[in-house]
Parts: structure tokens; C-alpha cells; sequence
């Protein structure tokens, strides 16, 4: 006989009800008796099959016939890659506390996640992602004190992720990505100090990355990609031999913490090792130490320069960029977005007045002073953002612009468009700013 790969499985599954080498009582010969008997008069194959086929078994269909949650004794169900279809029984409970490691992965489940699998204690290894499992995460899972592995990527699940998986002390690998989870990530999964590997990719999770992440001095991988999540990247995420972050496609704002790479290079050593930030909305310099992990950046218009994000070729004109964006979020009293993404066409501008992108929640300026200090102020940060590094000017030169104070408009201050101050050649580019 020739054992394939599922051939193995199907040993697994049977090996404490098939064969007993141990000397064992009356009642338990009697119950593994009775467990084989179930499995082998179940409808899932004939005696016939299993003397004569042993390759189709890896291509089974149907719905999972319920004397499979009868065999008390099971250490391993393991029914990954086939084609099961229907729902997971509530029976699934009545494995009780011998199973170990439970399989059903990539398949065509579809319903809920049965609330008595709280009544499988022991369980190390839960994978039932890649089906079409739908509804709630059942909080009871958070009961499996001997969870190391739950993996439900994959599927429909809704709703948020329950506080009680705050309990599972022992995890290692937390994987939800690509279902339909909201609401926030539970401040709770920050005691889980054992974690390895976390992926809640690809779901609908907001607010805050909580704080408290740093306790994952274990963290290997971290992918919070494809959410909602907002605030401010915390200051240190896992320990040293954090070797793949993703947070890219959120609406995180603010700076990247110098603290947040303590990690150790040494660890880096595949390409797969990674840090993607792109597509999010912060600001400010790039930590000198982030630079040497060649980092993903793009879509963070704030950031240190727009062209740093794509080339990663740092020169002083990109700390100048930082300074026109914060010139502007200190003028307009948030985020200057809209304006950057209208700076790259002149006749986008043309009909937006400075008088109007302003701080709303403070009186219009009457004093002539205050006018002209303003209108100096906005030419200087949109010389600062021009697309062009060249064209900007330095921080040098920036400084001797405020020291003279000379604005050179004919107009008055409400007459002013951000197109005209955008064109305007007095800092343009010369060079003895090389």
C-alpha cells in the first residue's frame, strides 16, 4: 500500500481506536471498541474503500458525519483541504478534553463558530480558516487556557474581537486577517506576552493601536494592514527581533517615534523581513535608524519630503518639506492634506483663497502686521513644498527670509489665491543653496 499525505491524516485521526499495544481495562477496550465501530459504520467511506482506495480520501465531500464527535479518545482531528460543506456541529463539544489539535481548515463551512468548543479544554491548535464561517467570535474560546494557535483568517466573522481572548496566556499566533471584525483591538491582548505572530489584516478594526504592545518582547510579526486605525503610532512596538511590521492603508497621523526600532538588524535576513507605514497620514522627519530597514512610505504626504517616501535618498531639502507642512498645520489649524494634494496643479488652486484655508476658530486678522506675516509665512511653507527637491529652498535661506520680513504683493490680503502664492519665484531655487 502506498500512504499518501492523507493517508497519514487518516492514521492520525484513527490510530488510538484502530491499534492498542498498552494493556488497558474492560471498559476502556469497550469504549475504543465502540468509537472504531461508530467511525468505521459512519457514511463517510465503506471497508471496501479503505482496503482498496487510499487517494481519494484527500478529495472528501459532503457534511462531517456526527459519530466523528463521539470519539471521545481523539487526539488529533486534522480535515484540512478538502471539500466539507454544511455547518460545524454543536456536537463538536463531545470530543471533550483529550483532542489536542483541531483541523478543518480550507473547506466550505459556513455558519457559526459553535459556542461548545469552549468544552474542548485542552486544545493547543484551533485552524478553521479559508471557509465561509460567518457571525460573531465566540468569546467562550477565550476558556481554552491551552490555546498556543487560533487561525480563523479568511472567513465572514463579524463583530468585534471579544475581551475575553485576553485570557489565553499561553498564544503565540493570533491570525483574524481577512474577515469582517470592527470596533477596537481589546487593550487586553497587550497582557497576552507570549504572542509571536499577529495578523488582524484586512478587516474594519478603528481606533487606537493600543499603547501597551510593547510588552511583546516575543513579537516576530505584526500586519494590522487594511483597517481603520487611527492616532498615533506608539512609541515602541515588540522587542529586538520584531523582523515584519505592516500598519500601511490606516489613517494613522503624527510622527514615527525614534523609539519604535530598537530591533536587532542581525535578525533580518530574508526578504520577506519588513516595514510597511505607507498609505497613512504622518508627518515629520524619518528615524535615522528606520532608514537602514529600506521601509515602505509612500502615501504619507507629510512625511519628510514626498520624494523620500519612493527613492529613500535623504538630503536637507527634506527636512525643509516637514518644515512648510508643519507651517501650514500651525496656519490652518489641522492637517494641511486637501492643500498638498492640490499643490500639484496651479489651476486646482486658482479659486482656493488663503483667507478661506485659515483656522476657522479664530477671527479673521485685521492688523496689517499680523496680514503681512501671514502672507509670509504661507509663501515661504509652499516654496518649502514644492514637487521639485531642487526648487525648494534651504533652511538656511528660510531663516534669512524671516530675518528680512518683505512680502511683495500688490493685492490685498483677502485677494490672495494659494495658487498665487505657490508661484512665487523669490525663493526659487539658485545655487549657492546646493
Amino acid at each position: 500500500m502506498v500512504f499518501t499525505s492523507f493517508t497519514y491524516r487518516v492514521v492520525v485521526i484513527l490510530a488510538t481506536i484502530l491499534t492498542c499495544n498498552v494493556a488497558i481495562n474492560n471498559s476502556e477496550l469497550s469504549t475504543i471498541q465502540l468509537e472504531k465501530e461508530a467511525l468505521l459504520n459512519s457514511s463517510w467511506w465503506s471497508n471496501s474503500n479503505m482496503t482498496n482506495n487510499t487517494s481519494d480520501h484527500c478529495k472528501w465531500v459532503g457534511v462531517i458525519p456526527s459519530e466523528i464527535w463521539s470519539l471521545r479518545n481523539l487526539d488529533i482531528l486534522y480535515l484540512s483541504k478538502n471539500n466539507f460543506t454544511g455547518r460545524i456541529s454543536s456536537l463538536l463539544g463531545n470530543l471533550g478534553n483529550s483532542i489536542v489539535s483541531l483541523d478543518l481548515s480550507h473547506n466550505r463551512f459556513y455558519g457559526q463558530i459553535p459556542s461548545t468548543i469552549a468544552s474542548l479544554t485542552n486544545l493547543v491548535y484551533i485552524s478553521l480558516d479559508s471557509n465561509q464561517l460567518s457571525g460573531p467570535l465566540p468569546r467562550e474560546i477565550g476558556n481554552l487556557k491551552n490555546l498556543t494557535k487560533l487561525v480563523l483568517r479568511g472567513n465572514n466573522l463579524i463583530g468585534p474581537i471579544p475581551l475575553t481572548f485576553g485570557s489565553l496566556a499561553y498564544l503565540t499566533d493570533l491570525v483574524l486577517n481577512s474577515n469582517k471584525l470592527n470596533g477596537s483591538i481589546p487593550d487586553g491582548l497587550t497582557q497576552l506576552t507570549q504572542l509571536q505572530f499577529v495578523d488582524l489584516s484586512d478587516n474594519k478594526l478603528s481606533g487606537h493601536i493600543p499603547f501597551g504592545i510593547k510588552s511583546y518582547v516575543g513579537l516576530t510579526s505584526l500586519n494590522l494592514s487594511y483597517n481603520n486605525l487611527s492616532g498615533r503610532i506608539p512609541p515602541k512596538i515588540g522587542g529586538r527581533i520584531l523582523v515584519q511590521l505592516d500598519l500601511s492603508n490606516n489613517n494613522l497621523s503624527g510622527i514615527i517615534p525614534d523609539s519604535l526600532f530598537p530591533w536587532d538588524i542581525s535578525y533580518w535576513q530574508s526578504s520577506r523581513d519588513y516595514v510597511d507605514l505607507s498609505y497613512n497620514n504622518l508627518e515629520g522627519p524619518i528615524p535615522h535608524n528606520l532608514q537602514y530597514l529600506h521601509p515602505q512610505l509612500k502615501g504619507n504626504k507629510g512625511l519628510c519630503g514626498a520624494e523620500l517616501a519612493y527613492t529613500m535618498v535623504v538630503t536637507e531639502k527634506c527636512d525643509v518639506y516637514s518644515f512648510g507642512v508643519v507651517a501650514l498645520e500651525v496656519l490652518m489649524g489641522r492637517h494641511p492634506e486637501e492643500i498638498l494634494s492640490l499643490s500639484s496643479s496651479s489651476s486646482s488652486t486658482q479659486n482656493v483663497m488663503l483667507i478661506d484655508v485659515l483656522d476657522s476658530r479664530l477671527s479673521p486678522p485685521v492688523n496689517r502686521i499680523v496680514k503681512q506675516e501671514i502672507m509670509l509665512v504661507s509663501t515661504i511653507a509652499f516654496a518649502c513644498l514644492r514637487s521639485k527637491p531642487k526648487s525648494r529652498p534651504t533652511m538656511k535661506r528660510v531663516s534669512q527670509e524671516f530675518l528680512k520680513q518683505k512680502t511683495s504683493f500688490a493685492k490685498s490680503f483677502g485677494e490672495i489665491s494659494i495658487s498665487e502664492l505657490r508661484n512665487q519665484d523669490m525663493y526659487l531655487f539658485d545655487e549657492h543653496d546646493a
